[in-house]
């Protein structure tokens, strides 16, 4: 069965998790899937994964895309977030778009 480690230290089934620590389970799921099967692509896109998540599953969920982007980086791949979330361009390569 798939469980969560909260930062308090918990252990919780998938089942019981909230919204915003369900979308952060799936996307590292899917980021350990595509590693796990070998994928070859050179580009992977997170559009807004910070939508609708409070700011402990935030600050989560941007320590979680720090270390994709490493991994991804070493295997030749980049990693692109369409975001309005400042938070996640503390250690980013940005190309900011401000509209008129």
């Amino acid at each position: 069965s798939i469980v969560y480690s909260t930062v308090y230290g918990e252990t919780l089934p998938a089942s019981s998790l909230s919204g915003g620590q369900k979308y952060i389970l799936a996307v590292a799921n899917r980021c350990a899937l595509a590693d796990i099967l070998g994928a070859k692509f050179p580009l992977m896109v997170l559009d807004e994964p910070t939508t609708g998540l409070d700011d402990v599953n935030k600050e989560k969920m941007a320590e979680l895309l720090q270390k994709v982007s490493v991994t991804l980086s070493g295997k030749g791949v980049s990693l692109v977030i369409p975001t309005h979330d400042e938070e996640l361009l503390v250690n980013a390569n940005v190309i900011k778009v401000n509209e008129a």
